[in-house]
């Protein structure tokens, strides 16, 4: 694949989700108690016509880089991807519908449609109003995997439960936002939910809404912040943007500020790190550089030293770690590499290149180490975008 064409799909991708949300119209409440409000679809759903799953040989023992299925989604994209903690389930959310699915992790079934987001009132020039589906493009299944967090283009994250679509909570604190909430994630206890939009970070409590921390230390004039995650034992925080920043999860007080991936000369305010991760043993964090830096950096979580680099052929998006810290995977263009975690090459799994679809973005390690899910270009195929689940090292 040439890098022209990464780069146009890769502005597709995100510029969908700034046309949208440049038109809406949200509340201005910062929480709201939605009570018992079912907004599931079952399986036998007009929706699960958009998705179908191909298996390739399900087995107990995955082999090594092996497919196991092919999720497939009709002309949508796929934003987001998230695991449940028992490696049971998958959930995904795309870009056009404002649907997020829930499936089996091991065959692929379509289990239920989640539609919280589907409906976002918008306002043209005319001054016109009509519905239209938010884009959902952040996900987290909660640790306990009683309740999912997403969110959506209409501002808003709601919490809801994967089992029976009950929405119990909504918060609304992002309204002020560019884009919405760009990503979610639990606490590794479950007593807080931290959410990130293009400008501020939020640490909230999930039972009542209740802000316990706004952080605003870091900030782009163009694109902003773009990830986040916690340490494993909860009390910090990374957040990405030109740099990725450590901080206190409760206080924001910042405590690390690493600094070497490179800014692009052609675009000095886009932010450049597109992902960041943090090990399992809390050790290391990795850091992605998108399309701007095109690297992979791990480093010392607490001191910042740098351990190894490793610079992609295109892009290089998505980190995630194997539950035991010992390997990275992450996406590089139309494959996705996994390395040990002194930086050796040790997979490459390359089903997209070969199947001479687009790029891979999304990249996530099953919490039982066995499996890897990962997205497959699709923007302009009429069969649309791929979800592949496949065997890990």
């Amino acid at each position: 694949m040439m890098s022209g064409s990464f780069d146009q799909h890769n502005m597709k991708r995100r510029s969908f989700a700034k046309r949208l949300s440049a038109l809406l119209v949200v509340a201005s409440v910062p929480f709201q108690f939605t009570g018992c409000t079912t907004l599931f679809s079952s399986s036998n759903s007009s929706s699960t016509q958009l998705l179908t799953a191909t298996p390739v040989g399900v087995h107990p023992h995955y082999g090594k880089g092996a497919t196991v299925y092919t999720h497939g989604w009709q002309d949508d994209l796929v934003f987001i991807i998230g695991w449940s903690p028992d490696s049971k389930r998958i959930v995904s959310a795309g870009g056009y519908r404002g649907e997020v699915y829930i499936w089996d992790a091991t065959t692929g079934k379509h289990a239920s449609t989640y539609m919280g987001h589907v409906s976002l009132t918008i306002k043209v020039d005319s001054g016109t109003r009509y519905n239209q589906p938010s884009s959902v493009r952040a996900l987290s299944w909660s640790p306990d995997g009683r309740w999912i967090a997403s969110g959506g283009e209409d501002r808003a994250i709601q919490i809801w439960n994967p089992d029976n679509g009950v929405l119990f909570y909504t918060y609304n604190g992002h309204n002020n936002s560019m884009h919405g909430p760009l990503a979610v994630a639990w606490s590794p206890n479950g007593k807080y939910v931290a959410s990130l939009d293009d400008r501020t970070v939020h640490v909230w409590d999930p039972t009542n809404g209740t802000l316990v921390y706004l952080y605003q230390g870091q900030f782009m004039e163009v694109q902003g912040l773009t990830a986040l995650c916690w340490s494993p034992d909860g009390k910090y925080i990374a957040t990405a943007a030109n740099e990725v920043k450590v901080w206190d999860a409760l206080s924001g007080q910042e405590l690390l500020t690493y600094k070497k991936h490179m800014r692009s000369p052609s675009a000095p305010g886009v932010a450049t790190v597109s992902g960041v991760a943090w090990s399992p043993n809390g050790k290391y964090i990795a850091s992605t550089g998108g399309s701007n830096d095109r690297t992979v950096q791990v480093w010392n979580a607490q001191s910042g030293e740098h351990i190894f680099t490793k610079r992609n052929d295109f892009s290089a998006d998505s980190p995630s770690w194997s539950p035991d810290s010992k390997y990275i995977a992450f996406a590089n263009g139309s494959y996705v590499e996994i390395d040990t975690s002194n930086g050796h090459q040790a997979l490459i799994y390359d089903h997209c290149e070969k199947s001479h679809r687009d790029s891979v973005y999304t990249v996530i390690w099953s919490p039982d180490g066995n499996l890897i899910a990962s997205d497959c270009g699709g923007y302009g195929y009429p069969e649309g975008e791929h979800i592949m689940v496949w065997g890990a090292v």
